[in-house]
């Protein structure tokens, strides 16, 4: 232990320049942080957080290992009385007190000027350090590992890291609409392939000085990315997410009046059907939000007419055990099924969410919303209000609204994240904003906050045997 921290106590005499320069960086991004204040990023913050900052940093990073370079032979310090693993402990020591533990002070000290607990939301903290070092500081290690002076950093940046880097973002961009429901999953494995890499890389050149071996290795952790990334967009656009299928059972309801939320057909010759529909064995605190739907409708003489989808198509207002199915029908396919009734039957998979919390309005101070982070009002420069939410990651939507007719979500359902928290970047927290603003408080009234936890999706099979269709045409399409 004694020659590791006087490893590191030279260190630190040599770089202080830029060990200071990294933590000035990281103190004026901690400063101007917009996150926590009402003014939008700038310009310059973004520079700042995305050009000066991650430089800094990686120079130090660079610097650091460059202290005792590895390829070759004829370095001084083989000559000194310390091993391998010393010396490796102790540059892995520089990094964590001059980049993760100021990063760490930076993120609990914006945790505290917002005023999110920290005991809650501690394991969010520490799994932003582990993917933070295993994007910005392990390949970076890797590269100096393997080169003598910063020069040859920067080529084999330009010539290798560089362009996988960019293949993979663009892969990343084509095959992450796949990726839903998956993208923290493959966030992950990136991550673990890195790290798995850029330690075995390490390894070798602190133990044997391997680096033509060191090289070859970095080369295949390069393709191997590549390949992760590639093939688990192919694999996800094919794969079917397990849907777990509910016992929930969905029944004509007559005695139902059409619902007024009704979208619609755009196109002249399409009717607009609605039908009242009773849905049974849906928990009290769950409600559902369709994700996908398939409809087919049976007719006289086993005829049968599978409705085209669409984004209207489907349930809607699914709550109080009640909702309304919406299709499009021409005229034409009406006559062509025969008289009624008609026979409705498909399924439709649903996003779930429950536990759902009540919460009150933030006016003039912040509420805390568990699985999120806080929330609380402002003011923008025309001084309408809003209604902002701070989370190191959403793990539940927030809405203003106690019902699901009229609405203003902060954090939409499809933001909220039950995986681990896989976000990397140096800024600590996201903001949320909600979509509408409001003149005062009266405009908003007596309503709330609403949180949910997202649940396992769940798909519902439902037959509505006897259907008069011509009673659920939509008035202003008769």
């Amino acid at each position: 232990m004694t020659r590791i921290l006087q490893i590191f106590r030279k260190d630190v005499r040599h770089l202080w320049p830029q060990a200071a320069a990294s933590l000035i960086l990281m103190a004026l991004a901690a400063i101007l942080d917009p996150t926590y204040t009402n003014e939008p990023q700038s310009l310059s913050y973004s520079l700042l957080l995305g050009f000066a900052l991650p430089l800094g940093c990686w120079n130090l990073i660079i610097a650091v290992i460059h202290e005792e370079k590895l390829p070759g032979d004829r370095q001084y310090w083989l000559t000194r009385p310390y091993s391998w693993k010393e010396l490796l402990t102790a540059k892995a020591l520089f990094v964590l007190a001059f980049i993760n533990l100021p990063l760490f002070v930076w993120h609990v000290g914006a945790f505290a000027a917002v005023g999110i607990p920290l005991g809650e939301h501690l394991p969010a903290l520490l799994w932003r350090q582990l993917f933070f070092s295993a994007f910005y500081i392990l390949p970076v290690a890797a590269l100096a590992a393997i080169t003598r002076s910063f020069g040859q950093v920067i080529l084999t940046a330009l010539l290798v890291a560089l362009p996988v880097a960019l293949l993979d973002s663009l892969l990343f961009a084509r095959f992450r609409i796949n990726w839903v429901g998956m993208e923290s999953m493959m966030t992950a494995v990136i991550a673990a392939t890195v790290s798995i890499g850029v330690l075995a890389i390490l390894l070798l050149q602190y133990a044997r000085r391997a680096t033509k071996l060191s090289r070859i290795v970095a080369g295949g952790v390069a393709v191997v990315l590549v390949v992760v990334v590639f093939a688990g967009g192919k694999l996800s656009s094919g794969a079917v997410p397990h849907v777990q299928d509910s016992a929930i059972r969905i029944s004509l309801d007559p005695r139902s009046g059409l619902h007024r939320t009704v979208e619609r057909s755009m196109r002249k010759d399409m009717l607009t059907l609605d039908i009242p529909v009773r849905l049974e064995g849906v928990p009290a605190d769950v409600y559902l939000i369709q994700n996908g739907i398939t409809v087919s409708i049976e007719g006289k003489e086993n005829r049968s007419w599978r409705v085209a989808g669409g984004p209207y198509i489907g349930f809607h207002d699914v709550e109080s055990g009640t909702a309304g199915l919406t299709l499009f029908a021409s005229r034409y396919t009406l006559d062509w099924l025969g008289a009624p009734p008609a026979k409705v039957y498909g399924s439709a998979e649903f996003r779930a969410f429950g536990r759902t919390q009540i919460l009150p309005l933030p006016r003039g101070h912040s509420v805390v919303v568990p699985r999120v982070g806080v929330c609380r009002d402002t003011r923008d420069e025309r001084g309408l209000i809003s209604l902002v939410c701070y989370t190191p990651q959403p793990r539940a939507s927030v809405t203003i609204g106690t019902t699901r007719n009229r609405l203003n979500w902060i954090i939409p359902q499809g933001l909220a994240e039950s995986s681990i928290p896989t976000s990397s970047g140096f800024q600590p927290l996201e903001r949320f904003t909600s979509l509408l603003s409001y003149r005062n408080w009266e405009e908003i009234g007596v309503t709330q906050l609403m949180s949910a936890e997202p649940l396992p999706p769940v798909r519902i099979r439902f037959e509505l045997p006897a259907v008069d269709l011509s009673e659920y045409v939509v008035s202003g399409n008769k």
